[in-house]
């Protein structure tokens, strides 16, 4: 059959096994039928092929529209007192009232972090590991995320309209604040508001996805 070969019963291949408490070498007998001259370990990990760390770091450069890392001496820093966030606020709204005239502000561009070496393992889904427990997903995830992706349009198709802008607008969000302000607060009571909103709009999710799995 092409280039496999089976035993005929009179090989023998080399094998371990353990004795007296240590791993020995010894010539084991290949049944008739058994496939000669496999493997039992996996040639490669599974999971994304290989890639150059510099390749693969321009790749997301360029798809990032980010500037490629690049490692800049860190400053020792010399410490300091230091200050609450009120007293903070505080000098810093006095340093703006003795300043008629601001400094001019530099807005660094998007960049990539200077670690890991490889930007890919930043992603679990492109993390290769020994175990294959990461890497390229097979068709089985696949038609999970599929089928995942119906079952959430159920659970929203239940839940209540103000719940499900929260939760939207909690996956676009950089902190509760943020929630908050989407929610139509602002000053400093939206941290506040955007946190009562999200642990409530959790609680009616997690009953809703109860309700659908029971």
């Amino acid at each position: 059959m092409g280039t496999l070969r089976f035993s005929d019963g009179s090989q023998t291949e080399k094998a371990f096994k353990r004795k007296d408490g240590k791993i020995v070498e010894f010539s084991a007998a290949m049944p008739t039928g058994a496939m000669l001259g496999t493997r039992e370990r996996q040639r490669k990990e599974k999971g994304g092929g290989s890639s150059v760390s510099g390749a693969s770091n321009s790749s997301f450069a360029e798809m990032l529209n980010a500037v490629p890392a690049r490692n800049v001496k860190a400053r020792r820093s010399k410490g300091g007192k230091s200050y609450r966030r009120t007293e903070a606020a505080k000098m810093l709204a006095q340093a703006y009232g003795n300043t008629p005239l601001l400094p001019k502000i530099t807005k660094c561009p998007t960049g990539l972090p200077y670690a890991p070496a490889r930007v890919a393992d930043l992603f679990l889904g492109m993390k290769k590991g020994r175990c294959a427990g990461g890497g390229a997903p097979s068709w089985q995830d696949d038609c999970s995320g599929l089928a995942s992706r119906e079952e959430w349009r159920n659970v929203r198709s239940e839940m209540l309209e103000a719940d499900v802008q929260v939760i939207d607008a909690a996956m676009k969000a950089k902190n509760l604040g943020d929630i908050g302000r989407a929610m139509g607060h602002s000053g400093a009571y939206a941290e506040k508001a955007g946190k009562r909103l999200l642990r409530v709009a959790n609680d009616n999710l997690a009953a809703v996805i109860k309700k659908i799995a029971a």
